[in-house]
């Protein structure tokens, strides 16, 4: 659930953040399939010579940026076909009851999940271009309110909200969808961090 201030400033901001929602042992199974997907492909680029090391010693937090900084297509393994990972794990986190409950108070109990729900790596220095998930979304979809959680698998420092990986413009959603040829308001967009 969220408390009445949460969806205060959900209502006037667009957006609320929700901090330490989840346990190491709730995102444990995630940072395991990916885990397994770098592993992977630190072993394929490792046995071709591309890279000189393994980087298991890297923590989760650090092992694919490590990586990357030697072989930058290697985050390519979070990728796979050329299409986000959309695996076990992360289709089980997608149903999890601590986001259940937070969007039900908002949306009720029909709840559906987007297909293109998407993992989005940010590697040290590495550029992260800003977007409305609105863009993506037929305009018919404009009267419907629309939740985007974003969960971090690391640590996601506050300053970061506002200028970084998780950037998020406060009321940006109350206005016209940018990249999209329509100015007609946006009723209803929020984004849940």
């Amino acid at each position: 659930m969220l408390s009445d201030l949460q969806i205060t400033t959900l209502e006037q901001k667009g957006y609320v953040i929700i901090e330490d929602l989840f346990t190491s042992e709730d995102l444990h199974p995630i940072k395991d399939e990916f885990s397994m997907l770098v592993e992977h492909q630190a072993q394929k680029l490792y046995q071709a010579g591309r890279l000189s090391d393994l980087y298991q010693d890297q923590p989760f937090e650090h092992r694919l940026a490590e990586i990357a900084a030697e072989v930058p297509e290697a985050i390519s393994a979070l990728f796979p076909n050329g299409r986000f990972h959309k695996g076990e794990a992360l289709f089980q986190f997608m149903k999890h009851l601590k986001i259940l409950d937070r969007v039900e108070c908002l949306v009720g109990t029909e709840i559906l999940c987007h297909p293109s729900y998407n993992i989005h790596p940010r590697l040290t220095g590495g550029y992260t271009s800003s977007h409305q998930d609105a863009g993506y979304y037929l305009p018919d979809g404009d009267e419907t309110l629309i939740i985007a959680c974003l969960v971090p698998l690391s640590i996601l420092r506050l300053k970061w909200m506002f200028v970084g990986c998780a950037a998020s413009t406060p009321r940006r959603c109350f206005s016209s969808c940018l990249g999209r040829g329509w100015t007609k308001s946006l009723v209803g967009r929020y984004n849940a961090v």
